[in-house]
């Protein structure tokens, strides 16, 4: 059964290229954000993340396949019109998301990337994969199927391997 599924940026960090290969061998449909592309094209190289890292970590972004979806919430001054696809207009789920993660981790400047990122997932009927507790805590609270960890979902993807 086909499932569909999108990576947050710090599961990037994560995926090992032994693994690519169980993304392809099923019928999952991958999709991500403009915000993940622009997070890993633009981290900068500095502390643990070599040029060598970064490298790494831009060729596994692109061996993935993947649909792009449109933002659902655009954000002037954040967004960057004409960069990032946007639909216009609110959903109202953006603000719940962004206030929620708010309460749980004050300044926290990925707050409003995460909740973008959530809002897009939900409203597209995709579960976000995500190693952030904070964010999956606040997408659960509404929509339990919507988010998983990304030990989770690789635990799925062996299962599902080991099934067929």
């Amino acid at each position: 059964m086909e499932k569909k599924f999108m990576f947050d940026t710090n599961c990037f960090y994560n995926l090992k290229f032994r693994e690519i290969g169980l993304l392809k061998g099923n019928e999952n449909e991958y999709f991500i954000t403009p915000i993940q592309r622009r997070e890993l094209e633009e981290q900068e190289v500095r502390g643990w993340l070599t040029l060598e890292k970064k490298e790494r970590l831009l060729t596994v972004f692109k061996l993935i396949e993947k649909r792009e979806i449109a933002l659902e919430t655009g954000i002037l001054g954040h967004s960057e019109a004409g960069k990032l696809p946007m639909k216009l207009g609110t959903t109202g789920l953006f603000e719940r998301f962004k206030t929620e993660l708010d309460k749980l981790a004050k300044n926290d400047d990925n707050n409003l990337d995460d909740a973008l990122i959530a809002e897009a997932a939900v409203r597209n009927d995709v579960t976000l994969v995500t190693n952030e507790k904070k964010l999956r805590e606040v997408i659960e609270n509404t929509y339990p199927n919507s988010v998983i960890s990304f030990e989770d979902f690789k635990k799925t993807l062996i299962l599902s391997e080991k099934c067929s």
